[in-house]
């Protein structure tokens, strides 16, 4: 706990799906750092409100997750449908 604390053997994360939600997963990790998770972003469909916190949107996320080497990639399905988990 205490290695990972300090920024060592982190897991990178991507959350899927914008909104109170994957805000709450966003905030609990950052409530315990010990657990080693760092967050790289939200990534959603554009709806004027959100795009200055979305990284990008799901056509997107597949490149994001290969150049930054990401580990978990968080969906939030409350915020998709079929669609968006098909693509």
């Amino acid at each position: 706990r205490e290695y990972r604390a300090r920024g060592y053997n982190i897991r990178r994360y991507v959350i899927v799906g914008h909104g109170k939600l994957a805000k709450l997963v966003e905030d609990f990790y950052q409530a315990h750092p010990e657990m080693g998770f760092r967050f790289y972003g939200y990534f959603d469909q554009a709806d004027g409100g959100n795009d200055p916190e979305l990284t990008g949107d799901f056509s997107q996320l597949p490149g994001y997750i290969d150049q930054h080497r990401i580990d978990c990639v968080y969906c939030c399905l409350p915020y998709l449908n079929s669609r968006h988990l098909a693509g």
